[in-house]
């Protein structure tokens, strides 16, 4: 994947590729896997995503194997139809759909752990309000996935060089690249 931001944006320039074209090829690079296996994995945890969504926010919600979690995305949703937010409808059903994910997670279900199992509903709650919000298919929301993946890796990346000792913990084998 790219350093930076920057050097994806100078690489897209000067071959006249979309970013998420670069990202694709360097996963591939990276996996050794071809476009096609890629593709269909990406595919694949897009769906998770989605089923994780839709179990969270089903009629009963989801709790937690203790039972202190969980509920919280139908209470969300109940609130949204019923009131206005003060952030608005477009913010809350992100926020909606990060809560069913992660509820999903507690309670052992099925998630797609991106970038990590703790934040696992961040992805998918803004990709899934962009889905409703602009009528993207599932090919769009694999392709701002990955230049999603690319921006928040290198985030990571410059967090990880600017701030942590070289020889820190964190620098040496960071899974999240910096909690992004």
């Amino acid at each position: 994947m790219y350093q930076s931001v920057k050097d994806l944006v100078r690489t897209a320039e000067i071959q006249q590729k979309a970013l998420s074209e670069l990202v694709i090829e360097a996963e591939c690079h990276e996996s050794g896997s071809n476009r096609k296996e890629v593709w269909q994995r990406m595919r694949s945890n897009l769906l998770t995503m989605r089923a994780a969504i839709k179990q969270g926010e089903n009629e009963l919600g989801v709790r937690s194997k203790t039972g202190l979690t969980g509920g919280e995305a139908i209470k969300l949703k109940k609130y949204r139809a019923e009131r206005k937010t003060l952030s608005g409808d477009v913010m809350m059903a992100a926020v909606e759909n990060a809560i069913a994910t992660n509820e999903v997670n507690a309670a052992m279900g099925v998630i797609c752990a991106t970038p990590t199992a703790g934040s696992s509903g961040t992805l998918p709650g803004a990709l899934f309000m962009l889905e409703k919000r602009l009528g993207l298919s599932d090919s769009l929301l694999i392709y701002c996935w990955w230049v999603g993946l690319n921006y928040c890796q290198s985030c990571g990346n410059c967090w990880r060089d600017r701030w942590l000792p070289r020889r820190s913990w964190f620098s040496i084998g960071n899974g999240c690249r910096g909690g992004c």
